[in-house]
């Protein structure tokens, strides 16, 4: 199945106070959450199994999101061989 559901709840709290100098008084861009995919096999290996990131949200609320993960590739047969027997 490659649908993993997080639902873990958090809160979290941002204060921008503009400057007096501002002209325009436009909301800087928000912030970004990263996230790394990980999974541990039957033996404790640990892999990276990929990156995404996820604007925060502009509204406070409850949302469901889709991200698509990418991960870097070895760029030989032998660090994916390694990734698969050792881990990492």
């Amino acid at each position: 199945d490659d649908v993993v559901y997080y639902s873990h709840p958090f809160e979290f709290e941002l204060w921008y106070v503009p400057s007096k100098d501002s002209a325009d008084r436009e909301l800087p861009p928000m912030p970004k959450i990263y996230f790394q995919v990980a999974s541990q096999d039957g033996w404790g290996r640990h892999r990276a199994e990929g990156y995404t990131y996820i604007d925060i949200p502009s509204f406070p609320g409850f949302y469901d999101e889709e991200l698509s993960c990418w991960r870097p590739r070895g760029d030989t047969i032998f660090n994916e061989l390694r990734r698969f027997f050792i881990g990492g």
